[in-house]
């Protein structure tokens, strides 16, 4: 339905961006090529990442939704769609979350198409993009690369949204790549958001067979057809250094055999 209303659309609040978030943008923007087709999501973080973007060339985007960062890309001409083989040259997405600047900037404007999650969200179509490029911040990441983006402990406190669709599209995508951003900590650091395990009551979003590369403000671990000790040893060391020592402890004593009995 189509609904007819005078009132303004409701704005996105205020983004605000700190000194981890502009670390790891970095790291993320130093392993996206010229020429990539991106996905993002809505906060903090992916604002960094997209704002570390504008030296790039000939970037698409191919996203569940877009925010007032991608205005910048286009207007500093980082974003142009040409090298994209599905939607060539248009910003292809299912919704926007930004403010008037988002707004203004998508109306009427003929490179933006808005399409319903059958389109936005088709992982087999878009893993027909050369370089796709997922990013994604989630809530916390376990040391076998399982991701919890939706939920803490057993409160449910956000949807499963696109994330699964877009990191399986990068997945399939030839140079694809998909990126789990988050800072190291969170409750002003007492609490490590890389952690042992997924408890029980925690939703798994992605399972750790398609987990590419997590970053934190403190490096990247590249994870894909890594081995489970492989994996914790690279997750550790982007962890906040307070919680490594607890981390590797706690990853030892769940994968440590036990002592076969003597005869």
């Amino acid at each position: 339905y189509l609904v007819k209303v005078s009132a303004p659309l409701v704005p996105y609040r205020e983004i605000k961006i700190g000194e981890a978030e502009n670390r790891i943008a970095a790291f993320v923007a130093d392993l996206i090529p010229d020429g990539a087709t991106i996905q993002f999501g809505i906060g903090n973080l992916p604002s960094a990442i997209l704002q570390s973007l504008r030296g790039k060339k000939d970037l698409g985007v191919h996203s569940g939704m877009l925010s007032d960062s991608l205005v910048d890309l286009v207007e500093t001409g980082a974003v142009t769609g040409r090298k994209k083989r599905v939607f060539p040259g248009k910003i292809v997405t299912g919704e926007l979350i930004g403010t008037e600047k988002l707004f203004r900037f998508a109306h009427g404007n003929p490179t933006v198409e808005l399409h319903p999650a059958s389109v936005s969200h088709n992982a087999r179509m878009i893993g027909e993009i050369d370089d796709f490029v997922s990013i994604n911040s989630v809530i916390e990441v376990d040391l076998t690369g399982q991701i919890n983006a939706e939920s803490i402990g057993d409160l449910q406190i956000s949807g499963v949204g696109g994330a699964h669709d877009f990191v399986t599209a990068a997945y399939f995508s030839r140079g694809g790549k998909s990126f789990t951003a988050l800072t190291s900590t969170a409750a002003g650091g007492k609490i490590t958001r890389i952690v042992p395990r997924i408890s029980s009551q925690a939703a798994v979003t992605i399972p750790r067979y398609l987990t590419d590369m997590v970053v934190t403000e403190f490096g990247v671990a590249h994870l894909r057809g890594k081995t489970l000790p492989q994996r914790a040893e690279a997750l550790v060391r982007i962890a906040q250094p307070d919680f490594r020592d607890m981390l590797s402890e706690e990853f030892r004593k769940m994968h440590s055999r036990p002592k076969a009995a003597k005869a």
